[in-house]
């Protein structure tokens, strides 16, 4: 099982409602949406064209849309919605206090040596 290492988010990086925003964090580039008052994080990076989804926007239904090409993403489970079985890589949230963290799960040769 992956460990979990936690991030904090800085106030500065939190998205307004319906935006999304690039988090730079653990040398990974994320991007963080706020859906409906809640935060939600995926890999930055669309895996059909390489877009960078922090440009991209949130839909009512909750998927974040590719600036390229348009694919959405769920931003629950990271699954495409057309099918073609693509799907960005989702992060853990978590706040305490007004205070957010991303889990991001360690290499395993990082695992290797703790």
């Amino acid at each position: 099982m992956p460990k979990i290492e936690w991030h904090k988010i800085p106030n500065s990086n939190l998205p307004k409602e319906g935006k999304s925003a690039l988090l730079k964090i653990a040398g990974k580039r994320i991007c963080l949406s706020n859906f409906k008052g809640e935060l939600f994080a995926t890999d930055n990076k669309c895996p059909h064209s390489g877009g960078n989804l922090a440009h991209g926007k949130c839909t009512e239904d909750g998927k974040i849309v590719c600036p390229l090409h348009h694919f959405e993403f769920d931003l629950k489970t990271g699954k495409n919605s057309s099918g073609e079985g693509l799907y960005v890589e989702t992060h853990p949230i978590r706040e305490s206090e007004n205070i957010y963290e991303i889990g991001l799960k360690t290499k395993w040769f990082k695992r290797l040596f703790n």
